[in-house]
């Protein structure tokens, strides 16, 4: 009895760390890597927005000027950029808005965000119960979607949804069903953990110092400043391109 006891605690701590770590992970993916790209584009005073917004209309005309020296209409050929680009996952990441939806919600709506998206986590996430079926896969989905923009109405109608599934009971577990789960949540840390390394690599955490740094932050605009009037220059060549084809 002594060891079924010992084998629930330490399935329920491998448990928690896991649903913390998955809460640290999207918290860096929806919310805070999009806040210090908020800062940095403040402190740089729009030059990286502009020069984001430049390298879309760069990414377009290029598309244009290709299919026109192919042969088809302008016209046509913007359309379907329009259309393909829209599909070209970067491209649609490049084009959103610079918003953190989370800015617009008080201390104690993030918190309760969090609390109803943990829940959701429990039931829906794989790591986390491992009974998926193709509707809780959906669900899961869903939640992820209103989670990144915030919408806790949304939530929670998926969470009184979520809730009509079964969560893994552990009480009832044998001991070999106890450590197959702890491998599986061992693993699951793993991966988890390096997702987070990854997320830390993408996004420019390391811009915090250079906004720290005034030194660094006068150097980081002039780059900026002449890589955007570098992709200018590539965008009137392109054009002056077009003109000519």
């Amino acid at each position: 009895m002594a060891d079924s006891r010992a084998a629930i605690k330490k399935t329920k701590k491998l448990y928690d760390e896991v649903l913390e770590l998955l809460l640290e992970r999207d918290r860096m993916t929806y919310f805070d890597s999009k806040a210090l790209q908020l800062r940095y584009n403040e402190a740089t005073e729009g030059l990286s927005l502009k020069l984001q917004r430049l390298q879309i209309d760069m990414i377009k005309l290029q598309y244009v000027l290709a299919a026109v020296q192919e042969g088809t209409d302008r016209g046509e050929a913007e359309r379907r950029a329009d259309e393909e680009l829209l599909q070209d996952e970067l491209f649609y990441e490049m084009q959103r808005q610079l918003k953190n939806p989370r800015d617009l919600l008080s201390e104690d709506e993030c918190e309760e965000l969090d609390e109803i998206y943990s829940e959701l986590l429990t039931i829906l996430n794989p790591d986390l119960n491992p009974c998926q079926t193709l509707d809780t896969a959906s669900l899961f989905i869903s939640a992820s979607s209103a989670y990144e923009y915030c919408r806790k109405d949304d939530l929670r109608a998926i969470l009184d949804e979520a809730r009509k599934f079964k969560t893994p009971d552990y009480e009832a577990m044998s001991d070999s069903e106890h450590a197959q789960r702890q491998k599986d949540l061992k693993t699951a840390r793993g991966q988890i953990r390096t997702m987070i390394e990854e997320i830390e690599d993408e996004f420019p955490f390391d811009k915090e110092e250079i906004l720290d740094d005034e030194d660094e932050l006068a150097a980081e605009k002039e780059r900026l400043l002449k890589s955007v009037e570098t992709v200018g220059d590539m965008i009137e060549t392109c054009r002056r391109m077009l003109e000519e084809a």
